[in-house]
């Protein structure tokens, strides 16, 4: 029996509520080399990231506008683009984020994600998930191609795959695995001319942060919803 899904807007509105933080962005994409030096000339291999074009006084007028929709405390700083969803239990958080991936591409042409959870188990949870709304978002967003995979250290096709994708690529893994000093995202790789993923992704575009400063995220604290397009991927943290 297949999964009926319908429009509730307290949904919409939580999907609204991380969209609209970009009004006024143009709908575009970011290329980017992923391969310095030598092996750019060699190879010609480029990736795509989101592109960040919106001013920062222009996102906080957005966020401040969401914030009084919401009738939710004003916040004078963007505090590094990290923002928070909260939801309960039960009230549909996959769901929701997941159709924030296909309205931020369909609004701005975002196309790179990565969903954080805690654990393997809610990690399978997602990607089970994924599957069962393929149908309905297919439907909704006018069959928009994307892909999904569970982040694995020995497939390294997927990473590159993630990267060079014109298409909405969607990461899904777990804490331990983002910030362990063992990932694929920290460790040099043969495969990648020994360049570590993040490095290749971030210290290509030049408007984008160097990689070293990018593990502020697997420190910080467990959020519901962090979007950082100006360092190619939109991050959802999942804390089910």
């Amino acid at each position: 029996m297949k999964l009926q899904f319908k429009d509730q807007q307290f949904q919409t509105d939580a999907v609204n509520a991380v969209a609209d933080l970009f009004t006024g962005q143009n709908k575009d994409t970011a290329t980017f080399s992923i391969l310095e030096g030598q092996q750019r000339k060699a190879f010609g291999e480029f990736g795509i990231g989101n592109a960040m074009l919106i001013e920062p006084a222009a996102m906080l007028e957005n966020m401040n506008a969401v914030q009084r929709r919401n009738r939710l405390p004003l916040t004078d700083d963007l505090q590094g683009n990290r923002f928070c969803v909260e939801m309960e239990t039960g009230t549909g958080k996959t769901f929701v984020y997941t159709k924030t991936i296909f309205e931020l591409n369909e609004r701005y042409g975002f196309t790179k994600f990565i969903i954080v959870v805690p654990s393997v188990a809610i990690r399978e949870g997602v990607k089970t998930s994924l599957d069962a709304t393929r149908d309905y978002f297919a439907k909704e967003y006018k069959n928009v191609p994307y892909r999904f995979f569970i982040y694995n250290s020995k497939r390294i096709s997927d990473i590159r795959e993630f990267a060079v994708s014109p298409d909405i690529e969607i990461m899904i893994m777990n804490i331990d695995a983002f910030k362990s000093e063992d990932t694929i995202f920290q460790k040099p790789q043969d495969k990648l001319n020994g360049d570590d993923a993040l490095h290749s992704g971030h210290e290509a575009h030049r408007h984008h942060r160097r990689a070293s400063e990018c593990g502020q995220y697997s420190k910080g604290k467990r959020c519901h919803c962090l979007v950082e397009p100006d360092v190619c991927v939109a991050l959802f943290c999942d804390p089910s």
